[in-house]
């Protein structure tokens, strides 16, 4: 659904939205048009709401924040709970002793009034509302599934998510849902997934998805996710895959011990060579 609020950069009333429509596709954003007039210049200005974190929805109606995501998308929050585990006050964007009733500046909190009993204080963000809805979605512990976030979103989100100071061990803990939506981008992408967990260290997550990096070569490993990986992590792979090689010569090697043994029971020096060959 989109709707049509005033500017909040120039102190303008926003008025509520009265409908919500039905969506058939997953997203994020609202795809309704709705007009609402600036005073007497009877301008209006097309803004995009968030189709989760609006006023519509029954928990989200005591906000008292506006995030503006990076592509002019609203999503409405509760400054309580985005500080609730954040350990920098969501990346600085909320500072300690925020005065809600003036501008912090351009870029910085701006208190407008939107229509409600109390004054909501925008913020803007330099994350794209689908990085948002993901990160949102993760802090107030909501399903985001039925989205579908892009490997590559999920990527972006753990970023946000890590500078808006969250604990990325505790946002990806073992068997929650945004735990196994990494896996499954692990499957179309691993060595950029498992980069990624090796970069903040989600241990649990770098296992698992390790498997799935055996479907591509180390060839594939290019410097940029050398160094993404570190050192520690970057050598635990190889080790992964040089330990399949190895197990995939140890299958081999009785086989082929099998096949030698009835044409010559004299097979010391063709063990020998088959032993150099496979390194043994």
């Amino acid at each position: 659904m989109r709707l049509v609020f005033e500017s909040p950069k120039f102190g303008a009333h926003a008025e509520k939205p009265t409908h919500m429509s039905q969506f058939v596709n997953p997203t994020s954003v609202s795809s309704e048009a709705r007009r609402a007039t600036q005073g007497s210049t009877g301008d209006s200005t097309l803004i995009s709401i968030s189709t989760r974190f609006n006023l519509e929805s029954p928990d989200i109606q005591d906000s008292d924040l506006v995030l503006v995501a990076k592509d002019n998308v609203y999503f409405y929050a509760h400054k309580s709970i985005l500080l609730l585990d954040s350990s920098n006050r969501f990346g600085s964007l909320i500072p300690l002793g925020t005065n809600e009733t003036q501008s912090q500046g351009i870029g910085g909190p701006t208190s407008v009034s939107s229509g409600l009993a109390t004054a909501h204080t925008f913020i803007k963000t330099d994350h794209t509302s689908e990085v948002l809805n993901v990160v949102l979605h993760a802090i107030y512990k909501f399903s985001v599934e039925g989205y579908r976030p892009s490997p590559a979103t999920l990527r972006k989100s753990t970023h946000a998510l890590s500078s808006l100071g969250y604990n990325l061990s505790y946002v990806y803990a073992p068997h929650s849902e945004l735990f196994m939506l990494f896996l499954q981008a692990g499957v179309a992408e691993p060595l950029e997934m498992y980069a990624l967990a090796a970069q903040y260290a989600l241990e649990d997550l770098a296992v698992a998805v390790s498997t799935f990096t055996l479907s591509v070569s180390p060839s594939e490993i290019t410097d940029e996710l050398s160094v993404q990986m570190g050192p520690i992590y970057l050598r635990r792979l190889f080790f992964l895959h040089l330990g399949r090689a190895d197990a995939l010569k140890r299958l081999l090697y009785p086989r082929l011990f099998l096949i030698l043994l009835p044409q010559n029971r004299t097979v010391g020096p063709k063990l020998t060579t088959l032993s150099q060959e496979y390194g043994h």
